[in-house]
C-alpha cells in the first residue's frame, strides 16, 4: 500500500500487468489444479521476475509440443525456482 500512496497512477499500472499475466497464466496454461499457485506467483514475486519469466515462457514453454499438464508442471518449475531462489514461499497452506 506504501506504493499505492507514493505514486498512484504507477501502482495501478503494474496491478494492470500482473492481472495480464495473471490472466495468460490462467488461459492458456491451468492445468485444473494451478489457479492458487499462479496467483500466489503473480502477487508475490517481483514483477520485474515475472516478467522474464513470461519473457522464458513465450521463447519455449507456450509453443513446445506437449499437454497442458507438462506446460504446466514446466511453468510452476519455473516460478517455483524464482521464489526459492528469492526466499519467497508459493506454497499453499489448507
Amino acid at each position: 500500500m506504501e506504493d499505492a500512496a507514493r505514486d498512484l497512477k504507477k501502482y495501478l499500472a503494474e496491478l494492470t500487468t500482473r492481472h495480464e499475466i495473471l490472466i495468460d497464466l490462467l488461459t492458456i496454461f491451468n492445468d485444473g489444479r494451478s489457479k492458487g499457485f499462479y496467483c500466489q506467483a503473480a502477487n508475490l514475486l517481483p514483477l520485474a521476475e515475472l516478467l522474464k519469466i513470461m519473457k522464458q515462457i513465450d521463447g519455449g514453454i507456450r509453443y513446445s509440443e506437449g499437454s497442458a499438464k507438462e506446460k504446466s508442471a514446466a511453468i510452476k518449475e519455473l516460478l517455483k525456482s524464482k521464489a526459492d531462489e528469492m526466499n519467497i514461499g508459493l506454497a499453499l497452506r489448507k
